[in-house]
Formats: C-alpha cells, structure tokens, sequence
C-alpha cells in the first residue's frame, strides 16, 4: 500500500486450485480517479452480495463473481483529493451498517451506512474525529458493538480509540471510558517506555483485533 497506486482492478481466483479466473478492470467515475488504489472487500449479511472500496475513497459492488463475466458497478463516492490529506481506510460491517474509516482535510470521521440497498448506500450517522486523527484501520468486536480505532498520521498515531456502534441504528459514539487511568483524554497511549515483556519502547499500532481470553 506504500508503494506507486497503479492499481485499477481485482481479481477473481478459484481456491480449489489457485486458478486465476478473471481480471477486471474497475470502472472510472466522475472524477476520474475513484478506481485508482483498491482497498478491501467485505461481504455483507448475506454472505453473498460484495463491496469493494478503494483507497480514493469509492464503493463498487461486484456482480456475477461466480459467473464467467464478474463486472465491478461504482455505488458510492466520498470526497477525495489527494493522498497527503485525504483516505478512505479499513471498513467493517454489521448487519445492514457499514462503517467506513475516512480521514480528509477537512475533518476526519467514521461513517455509518445503510446497505439495505447495495446499489444505493445511505448514510445515517457520522462519528467526527478531532484533529489530529487519521482513522484507518478499524476492528468490530465480535458478537458485540465496540469498534476499536487506529490511526495512520501525526501524534495519534501512538494511540488507540473505541467507537459503540448501535446495531439497531446505526448510531456511532466515542467510548469515553476506554481511557488510560487518569487521562484526560479518550484512547489509550502506546508511546510509553516499559511493557509487560520489557522496555521495547513506544509502540505504533495499526492493525487491531479482538482476542478471546484463554479460559
């Protein structure tokens, strides 16, 4: 993801024997560059129908994968202008919501939509983030409604926050208690000296997963 954003396509691969079926070139948009930079895809609660996000900050849905003609269809767009301000990071889903992380000039924020309709997502709440975070990856507790939040630029990124998402809603809200002991501040730090396993130093989080307790 650090290098040249060349990429404008995904791909289609049959696992049973890595055989690459397809490759597909996403479609331009209005801008011209929200094909630019694939991201992530997530399957929503069907378990079928697949959303693809790029990095330029567009959703495409993806048609016919398990056919001989896949074809990628832009859905949605958020504002994007270039990489040094702007990014559209990891996203999770929950039922009909998806939360997308979104870092831009003008304020970030993580963003709740209603994918009732794949072909038309709505949103319905944002989540803003003061300066100076970035969100990029994001991490949805299984079972449950607590959105563990990392950033990719400045001095939040030393520090991990927790976002509440209402299944019901979709309603997003910073989980002010997450907090190191003492802090004024939402968000635990990781630029700190010591650790249990010894004095490694600060610590830069990006990916984040939620880890059962061994019983």
């Amino acid at each position: 993801m650090w290098a040249e954003k060349l990429g404008t396509s995904f791909q289609v691969w049959r696992l049973s024997d890595l055989t690459l079926l397809k490759t597909v070139r996403l479609p331009e948009g209005p801008r011209g560059d929200e094909h630019t930079d694939p991201a992530e895809i997530r399957l929503l609660a069907d378990s079928t129908t697949a959303i693809l996000t790029t990095f330029t900050c567009a959703m495409y849905l993806l048609h016919g994968l398990d056919t001989d003609d896949p074809r990628a269809e832009l859905v949605f767009v958020l504002p994007w202008e270039d990489y040094e301000t702007d990014d559209c990071g990891i996203p999770v889903t929950r039922g009909r919501f998806w939360i997308q992380a979104y870092g831009h000039s003008s304020g970030s924020a993580l963003i709740s939509m209603d994918m009732s309709d794949p072909g038309s997502p709505r949103v319905v709440d944002e989540l803003r983030l003061e300066e100076p975070w970035w969100p990029h990856w994001l991490s949805l507790e299984p079972e449950g409604d607590r959105i563990v939040v990392t950033s990719n630029q400045g001095s939040a990124l030393h520090r991990v926050l927790m976002a509440r998402l209402d299944p019901e809603t979709g309603a997003l809200a910073l989980d002010s208690t997450f907090r190191d002991p003492g802090a004024e501040e939402p968000g635990v730090r990781f630029d700190r000296a010591s650790w249990p396993h010894g004095p490694a130093g600060p610590g830069r989080p990006h990916g984040a997963v939620f880890a059962r307790p061994e019983r």
